[in-house]
């Protein structure tokens, strides 16, 4: 019992330090398709226009349904681990 403790908390450091990588990296491709959506309506356009363009995209984003999986990213691996490890010793 204590190696599945042990190996639980080792998946949950790892998937500790995962998630913020994922979240960022979501971040950014958020951010490069809102970018890449304003070039294609307002080719050679910067400023304040596609600044506040690219907040009212982000602020959308940090509402969405995909921004609130991303959790899941790390949590659901390290759960089914944790789960297939108790099974396979307790069964």
């Amino acid at each position: 019992m204590m190696q599945i403790i042990r190996f639980a908390v080792l998946i949950v450091a790892i998937m500790s330090l995962l998630y913020p990588v994922i979240a960022i990296f979501s971040r950014s491709l958020a951010l490069e398709a809102l970018e890449r959506k304003w070039e294609a309506s307002h080719p050679g356009v910067v400023g304040v226009e596609r600044d506040n363009f690219l907040a009212e995209g982000m602020a959308a984003y940090r509402k969405s349904l995909r921004r609130r999986i991303v959790p899941f990213a790390a949590l659901l691996p390290a759960v089914a681990v944790a789960a297939i490890a108790y099974l396979v010793n307790h069964t």
